[in-house]
This record gives C-alpha cells, structure tokens and sequence, in this order.
C-alpha cells in the first residue's frame, strides 16, 4: 500500500517538475495576457468615454463581455507568474489564481448567450407580450443584470474551492487541477463547462431565432438604423460563438476528459491549449470591426477620420418604433 501510494506521489511530483520554472508558456500566457487587457481596456475607455455609445443601453453588455475578458487575463498575468516562480514546494501561488481563473472564464462565457438575449427581446418586443426575460433586458435591468451574472459565475465555483480543487490544470496552466475523484470532476463538469456548453447552444438558439424573425419582417418600416445594429450584433455573435468553439475547445477537452485520456507530454499540452487566448484577444477588435458605432469612434480617436454624423437611438426608442410599426402591419406573433 504505502509503495503504491509512493509510485502515485513520484508520477505526481514529475507532473509538478514539468509544470512549474521560467519557460515560452509563460512568457506567452503573460504577454498575451497584456495585449488582452490592454485591448479591453482600451474597448471600455472608448465607450464610456463616448456618449452615443454609452447612452445605447445594448452596448453595457458589450462592455461587462470586455471586463470579464479582462479580469480573466487578468488573473492569467498572475498565472504565468506563478508558472514561472512557483515549484512543487511552492504551489499555493498557483492553487489560489486558479479560483480566479476559472472562474472569470465561466463569467466570459456567458455573455455572449446574454448579447444576443438582450438584443432579441429589443427587436421582437412588443409591450403588450411583457414577460420575466424580457424585464431582464431593459434599461434599469442591465446593469443589475450583468453584476448578477458575475456573482453566480463565482459561486457556481465555490463547491470546487472547498474542496481544494484548483491549482495545477491540466492543460498545463493555473486553473482547475488534476481530479483525485469522479465526484470533483463532475462538479466542474456542471460548473464551468456547463456554462460554457450552455451558453453557446443559447448563443445558437437566439440567434437563429433574430435571423428567422429579420427575415420575415423584411417589409415592415423598422428603420435601417436599427435593422443595421442589429445585423451586426448578430454576426458579432456568430464570431464570438466559432472562435471560441474552436480555440478552447482543446482546454475544454483536457479539463473535462482528464481521467480518461493518457498522460500526455507537457509540451503537448501547452501546445493544445496556446490558442485558448485568441478568443478573448479578437473580441474587442471584432466588435470595433463589425459594429459600425464603434468603428466611426475609433476612426475618430487613432486613425485621423472625419467627424462622421452617427446616431444611435436608445433601445427604448427602438422598441417604441418596432411595436408601433408592427401594430400598424397587423403582425402577430
């Protein structure tokens, strides 16, 4: 017994020995980590700072999406640190930036799902149709709403904090570490990875719902404004929806399947999971690409453009001109 028991604790500190010293995964979860922040930062200041882009209730959500980006890269700064200083003697750094890790990215996963909710219910309101979702999404609601949403993606992790869950991941980062039982493993299983699971099927659903709705509204008199915003919120969506699924799917699969996968090399690890960054580095860039507002703004502040006229109506005005429109066409739903 006490030599299996040795055999585990010598396979376990090999795993440690490879994990921990100054090393590239580092320096890259580091320096990645800075352009994020830096992007997201710069995202922020660029809106509340703005006041056709702060005034259009919508937009809070775009910028809670930022914060969450960048409290995760965040705490990702202090990971690379406690990658790099840390050691099998000194493994509590990396056991308490793990909690924030994961649970900072369970906050960013949600918020594309909460995106494209809101704008569903803004174009497809009516106020006679007035439901739970859809007091939700007005404008006392949002902030409220967003600080909610942060809260339960903390607490959805505090199960896996009391059980000493975080520390070394397997994917070769600081976040939830190597499972010791079943019953730990599917409590991240139904925590961060449920949200994140959830949260792009919901992605999925309402924007496929928006679509078939815009496409059969064609003939109403909903203004080009608000049809164009909405257009471009919805390919944002569908952006921050296949980037995601596509570079942090390999970190999902490594947390998520660990025991039953085999021991892997570290350097494959890192390698799997190095593009887990990306998602979070494009979304600022893709939604100043894509969503015209913001684009004319930052025009403006860095590349020397013309004061170009833009108005953005408040989603209030918005809802009030669909519903009196869609009245008046005799549309039902």
């Amino acid at each position: 017994m006490d030599n299996h028991s040795s055999t585990n604790i010598s396979k376990f500190d090999e795993y440690l020995t490879e994990f921990y010293g100054p090393g590239v995964f580092a320096a890259y979860v580091f320096l990645s980590s800075l352009f994020v922040i830096g992007s997201d930062v710069l995202f922020i200041a660029m809106t509340l700072t703005t006041p056709y882009l702060r005034s259009h209730e919508s937009n809070w959500f775009l910028v809670g999406f930022s914060l969450a980006d960048c409290l995760h890269c965040f705490f990702h700064v202090i990971d690379a640190f406690a990658i790099w200083f840390g050691s099998i003697e000194n493994r509590s750094f990396c056991k308490h930036v793990g909690f924030f890790v994961v649970a900072t990215a369970s906050t960013s996963f949600g918020f594309p799902a909460l995106i494209a909710a809101d704008r569903y219910y803004k174009i497809t309101y009516l106020p006679q149709n007035g439901s739970l979702m859809i007091n939700l999404f007005t404008r006392k609601s949002i902030v409220p709403v967003i600080a909610l949403w942060f809260l339960f993606a903390f607490a959805i992790n505090i199960p896996l904090l009391t059980f000493d869950a975080f520390g070394e991941d397997p994917g070769g980062f600081c976040g939830a570490r190597k499972f010791a039982s079943v019953p730990l493993l599917l409590a991240y299983e139904f925590s961060c990875l449920s949200i994140f699971a959830i949260s792009m099927l919901m992605t999925g659903y309402y924007y496929i719902r928006l679509t078939a709705w815009l496409n059969s509204h064609q003939v109403t008199h909903i203004s080009s404004e608000t049809m164009n915003y909405t257009r471009a919120v919805m390919k944002l969506m569908k952006a921050v929806t296949i980037v995601p699924m596509v570079t942090a799917t390999p970190a999902v699969i490594l947390g998520g399947g660990q025991m039953l996968f085999p021991e892997l090399p570290m350097w494959i690890r890192r390698a799997l999971i190095s593009a887990y960054f990306i998602s979070s580095a494009a979304n600022p860039w893709l939604t100043i690409l894509l969503v015209r507002p913001f684009r004319t703004r930052f025009r403006q502040l860095f590349c020397g453009g013309a004061v170009e006229s833009v108005t953005v109506s408040s989603d209030v005005q918005m809802v009030s001109s669909i519903s009196r429109q869609t009245r008046n066409a005799g549309i039902k739903f």
